[in-house]
């Protein structure tokens, strides 16, 4: 008379995932004595993955495909918790791209959008393996360096500058340097 549900994860002989709940209803007798189960189980994978992309598309900015204001201060609130529990440290960096409206009037959004996203690929090379980066909006990005005192910020901060600095974002016959403040 007990209902119980449980989540399973099953991988078919092709390698792909099948998720299922089963339901099952414990059977028991008069005593109290497990007699069996009866139950149904109902394959969720699509639903499970509908609902996985639609978390994407809410938690993340679909021109970068970088966390949104959302996400990232969400994570900036764990990383600085984090930073607090054990006693250590977290930067911050904000970064701006310097005079970016003119780059979408003279050029287009078609290539302000592929500056963005040179821009986050240069970015995201000087990162290291637990430092994340968000878009806060526009041209606007935030970056939690854990563990990293004022020097190392400044340090990574220099070292994004120049990078940026030295690129060039082509398009067609355009050649577009870019500057990040």
């Amino acid at each position: 008379g007990v209902e119980e549900q449980f989540d399973f994860r099953f991988r078919r002989r092709d390698g792909t995932e099948l998720w299922a709940i089963f339901s099952a209803n414990l059977l028991v007798d008069e005593q109290g004595r497990f007699l069996g189960a009866m139950g149904v189980v109902t394959d969720i994978t699509e639903r499970l993955s509908f609902g996985r992309r639609q978390l994407r598309v809410a938690q993340h900015d679909p021109l970068t495909g970088l966390p949104n204001r959302t996400l990232l201060e969400d994570r900036l609130s764990q990383a600085l918790a984090q930073a607090r529990r054990y006693h250590s440290l977290v930067a911050i960096l904000f970064i701006d791209l310097d005079h970016f409206k003119p780059v979408n009037d003279r050029y287009g959004h078609t290539v302000g959008d592929l500056a963005l996203r040179t821009l986050v690929a240069r970015i995201k090379q000087e990162l290291r393996v637990g430092d994340f980066i968000g878009r806060l909006g526009g041209d606007e990005f935030a970056i939690a360096l854990p563990a990293t005192d004022v020097e190392g910020a400044r340090a990574l901060a220099e070292r994004v500058r120049r990078r940026i600095a030295d690129t060039v974002v082509r398009s067609q016959a355009n050649a577009i340097r870019l500057t990040v403040s």
